[in-house]
């Protein structure tokens, strides 16, 4: 169990800070935790000030709300050093949308302390994507999220799977394992996680003489199920090669349900067949939207098919031909 910190955590704040905390903090919510908690705070005439004041601004509102909602973080930092879970739970939740610094690793304190106190499955998974997340401004600790995903598979948790394979897959916090990942990305995907799935796929297909094409097409068409539109892309790339580089109605199908969905790639290969396959009826108007959305999100060859059949004459899309041809050419060589 942590060792309760002496300091305050909201004396750690920027008053800018601790303003941006304080101003998710409703007064209903906080009124009736306090109802619950009161007893737990040793400083029950500063809390028993604000529970009479947060009490009379519920009956008729005032302009004290700020000062309110500042009181009550101070309230509810004092009843986390009780170990009071409600008002942790309130506190991660008020700390998660903050970007700063100093408010993310208050989050990871109270993350920390919650799974100490409780420690179910939600609350290690929760604490072990903070521990990994590039996103929080802090160091990311691999091998601790690692002993915390273990400690939530262990509780049945299909998430903490997907999380481990992707660790095993890179060697962040374990010894890389290309074994261990396959059977926590299976294990995730039998449980029903569609990234999962997709994912285990995709390993499937690159494993270059021994690709399992026949695990392909099954974990993509358990994803198709649930209606993922990666799936519908990748499985229509599967087809399209198993029908010989054709335009089949199942692989047509497959690519305009993706493409509608937003997938970019999708929306490249519906707009180059309805651009240059004689066999399709000439829609050109609905291949260059499809060409154009693919351009936008990146897709090099969309933006190349649409400067060679459209915008040759005007070079509108001149300004975003910028990679190298040779990479994709690399990449469409490759299944997936």
């Amino acid at each position: 169990m942590p060792s309760k910190s002496k300091e305050s955590s909201s004396d750690l704040l920027s008053p800018q800070t601790t303003s941006a905390v304080a101003g998710g903090i409703d007064c209903e919510q906080l009124f009736a935790l306090m109802t619950q908690q009161l007893t737990l705070v040793v400083d029950t005439r500063r809390s028993g000030k604000l529970y009479s004041l947060l009490q009379k601004e519920l009956e008729a509102p005032t302009d004290h709300l700020k000062y309110l909602q500042t009181e009550g973080l101070h309230w509810l930092h004092r009843a986390a050093r009780h170990d009071s879970l409600p008002a942790i739970d309130y506190l991660v939740k008020l700390y998660q949308p903050h970007s700063d610094r100093t408010a993310q690793n208050c989050l990871r304190r109270y993350l920390r302390q919650r799974v100490a106190l409780r420690g179910n499955v939600e609350d290690l998974y929760a604490l072990a994507l903070h521990l990994t997340s590039p996103q929080t401004g802090l160091r990311k600790n691999y091998r601790e999220a690692s002993d915390y995903l273990r400690m939530a598979i262990q509780l049945g948790h299909p998430k903490s799977h997907l999380l481990l394979a992707q660790m095993y897959q890179r060697g962040l916090g374990v010894v890389r394992s290309h074994e261990q990942y396959l059977y926590h990305l299976e294990t995730a995907a039998e449980a029903g996680l569609v990234e999962a799935q997709i994912a285990l796929a995709r390993a499937y297909a690159q494993d270059g003489l021994f690709a399992q094409m026949e695990r392909v097409e099954y974990w993509l068409t358990v994803a198709l199920r649930q209606d993922a539109p990666e799936a519908c892309y990748l499985l229509g790339k599967l087809w399209y090669h198993q029908d010989g580089d054709c335009y089949s109605s199942r692989v047509v199908s497959l690519w305009k349900r993706a493409a509608e969905a937003g997938i970019p790639e999708a929306c490249y290969e519906v707009g180059r067949m309805l651009l240059t396959d004689p066999l399709q009826p000439a829609r050109r108007t609905e291949a260059i939207r499809y060409l154009c959305q693919a351009a936008q999100s990146g897709v090099f060859l969309a933006t190349q098919l649409l400067y060679r059949h459209h915008y040759d004459a005007s070079g509108r899309y001149i300004g975003m031909l910028r990679e190298s041809l040779s990479e994709y050419v690399a990449e469409e060589q490759m299944l997936f």
